[in-house]
C-alpha cells in the first residue's frame, strides 16, 4: 500500500509541472518565418522544416492547454504551495541580435572643465567569437552575466517607462569599476571627467554570414585611446549607428 501512495504521489508530483510547463496561448508571440536567403544549403534546407514545426507546436500547445484547464485549477495551487516558480523556457525567444556594451571615458586636466582626449573600452562580451575559450573565459563568463543583467533591466525599465533608480547604483558600480583601470593609466594632473556607458545592437546573418573580426575590435576589452577627434558629450537615451550597430546612451556618470 505504500508503495501504490508513493507512486501516486510521484505521478501526481510529475503531472503538477508538466502542467505547469505548458504555455499560455495567449502569452505565446507570433511566429515569424526565417525566410532565410543563404547559400548554406543545410540551412536552406531545414528552416522551412523548422517552421512548419512551431506552427504545429504551437497548434497542439493550445489544444493540451483547453483539455487541461479543469486540472490546472489544482495544479496551480500545488505549483504555488511548493514555490515551484522554475518555467523551462529559457532556451525560447533566442535574440536574433549581437550585444554590446562599451564605456567611453573623457579625460581632462584637473584645472580645467575641457576634456583634452578619449578613450573607449569594450566590456561586453568578453571575448571575440573567434578566440578559443579557456579557463579564463569562466571567469569571463561571470562578468558577462553580471553586465548583460544590469543593462538589460536598465533598458527594459527605461522602453516600459517604469524607470525605479534601482539599476542606477549598479550602472554607478559598473562604470567605477572598469574606470579605475582608465584612472590607473593617466598622467600627473589628468583626470577622469565622466564615464558614458554605451548598449548596442547588431542584427545576427545568416551562418554563411559571419566574417571573423567583424566586431573583434569591440570584444577585447581593450582600453582604445582617442588623443585626436574626441566626440561630444551626448545626453543619456542618445543614439548612435556605428558599422552596422546601433547605440544607446544608457548611463552617465560625471
Amino acid at each position: 500500500m505504500r508503495d501504490w501512495l508513493i507512486l501516486l504521489c510521484l505521478a501526481g508530483h510529475v503531472l503538477a509541472i508538466t502542467i505547469a510547463g505548458i504555455p499560455n496561448p495567449a502569452t505565446l508571440p507570433a511566429i515569424q518565418k526565417a525566410g532565410v536567403r543563404t547559400n548554406n544549403r543545410v540551412t536552406t534546407y531545414l528552416a522551412p522544416l523548422a517552421d512548419r514545426a512551431a506552427v504545429a507546436l504551437v497548434a497542439s500547445s493550445a489544444a493540451i492547454w483547453q483539455a487541461t484547464q479543469g486540472l490546472r485549477f489544482v495544479t496551480t495551487r500545488y505549483i504555488n504551495a511548493t514555490t515551484q516558480f522554475q518555467r523551462w523556457s529559457m532556451f525560447s525567444g533566442a535574440l536574433n541580435v549581437e550585444e554590446f556594451v562599451e564605456l567611453r571615458y573623457y579625460i581632462g586636466r584637473t584645472d580645467s572643465v575641457t576634456s583634452s582626449w578619449s578613450a573607449s573600452q569594450a566590456v561586453f562580451p568578453a571575448h571575440p567569437r573567434e578566440w578559443w575559450r579557456g579557463v579564463e573565459s569562466f571567469r569571463r563568463s561571470y562578468q558577462d552575466k553580471l553586465i548583460h543583467t544590469v543593462v538589460t533591466e536598465f533598458r527594459d525599465e527605461a522602453a516600459q517607462g517604469t524607470s525605479s533608480g534601482v539599476t542606477r547604483p549598479n550602472l554607478t558600480a559598473l562604470a567605477e569599476y572598469f574606470g579605475r583601470g582608465l584612472r590607473s593609466r593617466l598622467a600627473e594632473g589628468e583626470r577622469l571627467q565622466r564615464t558614458e556607458v554605451w548598449y548596442g545592437q547588431a542584427l545576427i546573418g545568416p551562418p554563411d554570414s559571419y566574417r571573423p573580426g567583424d566586431y573583434s575590435s569591440l570584444e577585447d576589452g581593450a582600453i582604445v585611446e582617442n588623443h585626436f577627434d574626441t566626440p561630444r558629450y551626448r545626453d543619456q537615451g542618445a543614439r548612435e549607428r556605428e558599422d552596422g550597430i546601433n547605440w544607446i546612451l544608457l548611463y552617465v556618470r560625471e
